[in-house]
C-alpha cells in the first residue's frame, strides 16, 4: 500500500507542480488554491500582475475604459509573444488574459496560433491550457484545425492517460465532418480502453461525430451496442445515451437491442448497481429514463413480439412500483414509463393480464397526481394523461378521473387551465361529451379574462363537433350560448351555424336526418324569434334569425317576409352610420333577395321596402343593393324563364343569361356596339388638348416618340397592335369570332351597322397630329 501511495504522490507532484518530466517546460507561474492556514493573506492563486489585470478589467466603469485597456494590453501581448525563445509559461499566462478579452467581444485571432503551440508542446497543464484555448478560440471552419486535429490524433495515441482524456475532450468540441475519418479508428479503439472514464468520453465522442455525420452510424453502432455489456456502469449508462441518440436518427430498428436493453433496467431493479448511482433512494433514476425512452423508440420503430411486450411489461410495472411520486425524480420516472406504455398501448398485440396491471397502476399514479394540491404533480398527471390519449385505443376514465381532469380547468395556474384544455378533445367521447360541454359553458360564463373566454370557446366547438352528427338540435343549442358569450369568435360560430343547418338536402340522405336538421331549424328560428323579441337584442342574433326565415326547412313564407321587413324597418330608422346597423339592413335585402321569386310574397311591402333602402343616400352600400334588387324585380318574369345551369358543369361565364343581357342593351336603347379592333375615339375640341397628354391606348404605350410622328409608318404598324379578345359582348349578342363580324348573332339588324356608326370619329393617331398642329 506504502508503494501506491508513493507513486500516487509522486504523479501528483510531477503533474501540479509542472516537473521537467513532462516535456522539460516549467508549468504556469501559480498554482491550485489552497485550503491552509493562510487563506485570509492569499485572496487568489493567480500571478500578481494577471491578478491585477483581471480585476481592473472587470471593474472599469465605462465601455471606453474598458476598450482602451483591452487594446493596450492585447497590442503588448502580441508584442511579447513576437520575441524569440517565448517560454510556454509565458504562452500560458498571455492565453489566460487574452481567454478574458475574447469573453468580452474583443478580437484575438492572433493568439489562436500560440493556443496551438501550447496545445502541442509543454507540460499537462499547458497542453490542458493550449486546448482550453482552442475550444474557446477556433471553430470547425479555421484554417488552423487540420493542424489541431493532427496533434488531437498524436496525443490520442500517447500512453498518458491524461493527454489522451484532454485530446478527447477537445476532439468533441472541434472534430468537423469532413475530418472525423481521421479520428474514427482510434475512437472506436479507445471503447476497450483499460480506464473506464476513457472508453465514457471516446463513446461521447462518437455520439457528437454521429450527430454530425449521420452516415457513419451504420459503421459505428456495433461498436456502441457492445459497450452495453461493459463492465463499469458509467460506461453503460454512456452507451445507453449513445445508442438512443443513434436510434432517433434511424426511421427502423432491430427488436434485437430490447432483449439487453431489459437486462440492463432489471440488474438496476435488483440494486446490482453501486451505491453511488443511488438518488434520493432511486436506482440510478437517469439510467432508467434513457433505458425508458429507448425502449420508446423502439416499441415504435420496430417489430417486437409478445414475448418483448411481456418482458416490458414487467420492468416497467417494477419501476412503476419502486418509486414515490412524492419525490421530483420519482415523478419523472412515473412520467417516462407512462410515455412508454402509452406507446405500447398503441401498438399492443393482445391483451394481457401483466398489460392491463400496468394500465391500471399507470391511472393509479394518474388521479393521485390529479388530485395533490402541488401545482407540479398535478401538471404531471396531465402530461401523463395526455400520453395515454395520443395513442388509440384510449382507456376509459371513470366519472371521478373526468371530474379530477375538468377541476384542473378552474385551477389559478394558466399552464395546468391550458394542458387540461389541449386534450379535451381527445376526452371526448359518445357518454361524455355532453357533460364536458356544459362544464366548459358553465367556465366560459364565469370566466373574467377574456382572452381565456375566447379559447374555452374555440376548444369547445371543437368538442361539440366531434361527435355533433349524433345530436344536431343539441349541437346548435350549444353554438347558441356560445354565441351569445362570445365577443371576438361571433362570426366563426354563425358560420357553424349556418353550415351545419345549411347545406342543402339531398336525395341521399334518409328521412330520419331529414327530418332531424327540419326540427333543429325550426327549434333554432324560435330560439332566436324570441331573443329577437326582447329589448335591444343582439345585432349578430338578428343576422342569424334573419338567415333562418330563408332556409328550406321554412313552411311559412309570408309570416317570414313580414319578420324579415319589420327587422329591415327596425335597423333603417336607427342610426345606418354605425356597422351593426348596417350589416342588419343588409341581411334583410339578402333575405328579401331569397324570398322575392315566391308568388306568395306581399309585393307592395317587399317593393316599398325596397325603395326606402334605395332612398338611403348616405349609405352607397345599402342604395346599391336595394338597386341591384329593383332591377332584379322588374326582370323578374325574365329571368325566372331562364334555363337552369347544369350543377355539374358550372357555367362561370353566365353564357345561360345571353338573351335577357341582349334584351337589356338593345330595349330602349341606342348602344354602339365595341369593337376591339379599332383604336377610336370621340373627337373631342376641349382645351385640355396637349402635348403633354398622349392618345394612344394603354396597350399601345409603349410606343417610341418616332412612331407618333411618322403617320405613315404608325397607319401601318396600326393593325399589328390588336387585342387578341375571344368574346365580346355587343347589342347582337356576343360577337364569338371578331375576325369575322359576319359571325356574330342576327337581332333584326343588318351586319353593315354593326360598325357603321363611325363618322364622328377619327383615328387617334389622326386627332393627336391635329392637337400638336393646332400647338405649333
Amino acid at each position: 500500500m506504502s508503494i501506491m501511495l508513493n507513486r500516487t504522490w509522486n504523479y501528483l507532484s510531477q503533474s501540479l507542480a509542472s516537473s521537467p518530466t513532462f516535456g522539460g517546460y516549467p508549468g504556469p507561474r501559480w498554482t491550485l488554491p489552497d485550503n491552509g492556514t493562510d487563506q485570509e493573506d492569499r485572496t487568489h492563486h493567480l500571478p500578481p500582475v494577471l491578478a491585477h489585470f483581471l480585476q481592473t478589467l472587470y471593474l472599469v466603469q465605462t465601455k471606453s475604459e474598458e476598450s482602451s485597456l483591452v487594446l493596450a494590453h492585447l497590442k503588448e501581448i502580441q508584442a511579447k509573444l513576437k520575441e524569440t525563445d517565448v517560454k510556454p509559461a509565458v504562452m500560458a499566462d498571455a492565453l489566460v488574459r487574452a481567454m478574458a478579452c475574447h469573453t468580452l467581444g474583443y478580437d484575438v485571432k492572433f493568439i489562436q496560433i500560440y493556443a496551438l503551440q501550447l496545445a502541442q508542446k509543454g507540460s499537462i497543464l499547458e497542453k490542458k491550457m493550449g486546448y482550453l484555448a482552442c475550444t474557446l478560440l477556433l471553430s470547425e471552419n479555421d484554417e488552423l484545425i487540420l493542424l489541431l486535429i493532427n496533434t488531437i490524433l498524436k496525443d490520442l495515441k500517447s500512453q498518458n492517460v491524461i493527454e489522451v482524456n484532454i485530446a478527447l475532450i477537445a476532439a468533441i468540441h472541434l472534430t468537423p465532418k469532413e475530418m472525423a475519418p481521421m479520428l474514427l479508428p482510434v475512437l472506436q479503439e479507445k471503447t476497450t480502453h483499460t480506464k473506464d472514464f476513457i472508453r465514457k468520453k471516446a463513446l461521447i465522442c462518437l455520439e457528437s461525430i454521429m450527430q454530425k455525420a449521420p452516415d457513419y452510424i451504420p459503421s459505428l453502432e456495433t461498436t456502441v451496442y457492445n459497450c452495453l455489456s461493459d463492465p463499469d456502469p458509467g460506461v453503460v449508462g454512456v452507451a445507453v445515451q449513445v445508442m438512443r441518440s443513434v436510434t432517433l436518427h434511424n426511421t427502423t430498428c432491430d427488436s434485437g437491442l430490447i432483449q439487453p436493453l431489459i437486462e440492463i433496467l432489471n440488474q438496476i431493479l435488483d440494486h446490482k448497481f453501486p451505491k453511488d448511482y443511488v438518488y434520493h433512494g432511486v436506482e440510478a433514476p437517469w439510467v432508467q429514463m434513457d433505458l425508458m425512452i429507448l425502449l420508446a423508440v423502439l416499441l415504435e420503430r420496430s417489430d417486437w413480439s409478445d414475448h418483448h411486450a411481456g418482458l416490458i411489461s414487467r420492468s416497467l410495472l417494477r419501476s412503476l412500483e419502486g418509486v414515490s411520486p412524492k419525490e421530483t425524480i420519482g415523478q419523472a420516472i412515473i412520467y417516462q414509463c407512462i410515455k412508454t406504455i402509452a406507446v405500447m398501448n398503441q401498438k399492443t398485440r393482445g391483451e394481457s393480464k401483466i398489460y392491463q396491471q400496468l394500465v391500471d397502476k399507470s391511472l393509479f399514479y394518474i388521479n393521485k397526481c390529479l388530485q395533490s394540491k402541488h401545482n407540479n404533480m398535478k401538471y404531471m398527471g396531465l402530461a401523463s394523461l395526455y400520453e395515454f390519449f395520443r395513442y388509440p385505443p384510449t382507456p376509459k376514465l371513470t366519472e371521478v378521473e373526468q371530474e379530477n381532469v375538468l377541476a384542473c380547468l378552474k385551477h389559478p395556474d394558466d399552464s395546468i387551465q391550458r394542458k387540461a384544455l389541449s386534450f379535451l378533445y381527445e376526452l371526448a367521447n359518445d357518454e361524455n361529451v355532453t357533460g364536458i360541454c356544459a362544464t366548459l359553458v358553465e367556465f366560459i360564463r364565469s370566466s373574467k379574462d377574456p382572452f381565456q373566454t375566447e379559447e374555452l370557446i374555440i376548444k369547445c366547438m371543437q368538442v361539440a363537433k366531434k361527435l355533433h352528427q349524433s345530436n344536431l338540435g343539441w349541437y346548435t343549442g350549444l353554438l347558441l350560448k356560445l354565441l351569445q358569450a362570445s365577443k371576438s369568435n361571433r362570426e366563426v360560430i354563425v358560420v357553424e351555424i349556418q353550415e351545419s343547418l345549411g347545406a342543402p338536402l339531398t336525395d341521399e340522405e334518409d328521412s330520419d336526418k331529414r327530418s332531424i336538421r327540419h326540427k333543429s331549424g325550426l327549434k333554432l328560428s324560435k330560439v332566436l324569434e324570441n331573443l329577437c323579441n326582447k329589448e335591444k337584442p343582439p345585432p349578430i342574433v338578428q343576422r342569424l334569425f334573419l338567415w333562418s326565415l330563408v332556409q328550406d326547412f321554412q313552411t311559412d313564407v309570408t309570416a317570414n317576409v313580414s319578420k324579415v321587413l319589420e327587422i329591415g324597418r327596425q335597423a333603417l330608422a336607427l342610426d345606418l352610420d354605425s356597422p351593426e346597423s348596417e350589416k342588419i339592413v343588409i341581411s334583410s335585402l339578402d333575405s328579401v333577395f331569397c324570398l322575392i321569386h315566391l308568388n306568395e310574397c306581399s309585393h307592395e311591402d317587399i317593393v316599398a321596402f325596397i325603395e326606402l333602402c334605395a332612398q338611403q343616400y348616405k349609405n352607397p352600400r345599402i342604395q346599391d343593393l336595394a338597386l341591384e334588387i329593383q332591377f332584379f324585380w322588374s326582370n323578374l318574369a325574365d329571368l325566372q324563364g331562364m334555363e337552369k345551369p347544369d350543377e355539374e358543369c358550372p357555367d362561370w361565364t353566365l353564357s345561360s343569361a345571353d338573351e335577357f343581357v341582349v334584351k337589356c342593351l338593345t330595349e330602349d336603347q341606342d348602344l354602339e356596339v365595341y369593337d376591339p379592333r379599332q383604336k377610336l375615339i370621340s373627337k373631342s375640341n376641349s382645351p385640355l388638348e396637349s402635348e403633354s397628354f398622349r392618345f394612344t391606348p394603354y396597350h399601345v404605350l409603349e410606343e417610341s416618340p418616332s412612331k407618333r410622328s411618322n403617320p405613315s409608318k404608325a397607319s401601318k404598324d396600326h393593325t399589328d397592335d390588336r387585342i387578341p379578345v375571344k368574346q365580346v359582348w355587343s347589342i347582337y349578342g356576343r360577337l364569338e369570332n371578331p375576325e369575322n363580324p359576319q359571325a356574330t348573332k342576327s337581332h333584326g339588324k343588318e351586319d353593315a351597322n354593326t360598325f357603321g356608326k363611325v363618322d364622328n370619329l377619327v383615328d387617334l393617331e389622326s386627332v393627336a397630329l391635329e392637337a400638336l398642329e393646332d400647338l405649333s
